[in-house]
């Protein structure tokens, strides 16, 4: 059962490393030195591969004494798993997706583009011309409520004389 493995998985596969660990302490009422240690080592062996640990759920004291050790940082530590979740996912967002750089770039590009289309325009960025569009269309709207409240012959007298 277990000596038949797939030609695709190797004996040496490893799980993806984790780019967050989440570690929710909330049942945790208090913590010796030696459970301070292991956050410790937790901490510098994500540190050394570029992982980042948030920790939910931990008393006060546990905070400040974890954070005095340099385990994580202010932004590292939350009040509910629900909100170190919500962090380690937007976290995961960014990184994987770059989508706030890619928003940067498309914006950068916007921006680059308009400035060209502003400056080939002689100073004028389009507003006066927007202006005279809606009083255009002003116009239109007026005539046609003139056009459509009176009848054809008061139209043509008006206009005529």
């Amino acid at each position: 059962m277990f000596e038949d493995t797939p030609e695709h998985l190797s004996v040496h596969d490893f799980p993806p490393k984790p780019l967050v660990v989440v570690i929710d302490v909330a049942l945790v009422t208090g913590m010796d030195t030696s459970a301070i240690d292991v956050f410790v080592d937790i901490s510098t062996l994500c540190r050394m591969q570029n992982c980042e640990v948030y920790i939910s759920g931990t008393l006060r004291q546990s905070r400040l004494e974890l954070l005095s050790r340099g385990v994580g940082s202010k932004k590292s530590y939350f009040n509910s798993l629900e909100h170190a979740l919500g962090a380690a996912e937007d976290f995961l967002l960014q990184e994987y997706c770059q989508i706030e750089k890619e928003e940067k770039m498309r914006g950068s590009v916007r921006m680059h583009s308009l400035t060209q289309i502003k400056s080939s325009m002689d100073d004028d960025d389009g507003f006066l011309y927007a202006l005279e569009q809606i009083d255009d269309q002003v116009r239109i709207m007026i005539f046609f409520q003139i056009f459509t409240t009176m009848n054809a012959s008061d139209y043509f007298q008006t206009f005529s004389s």
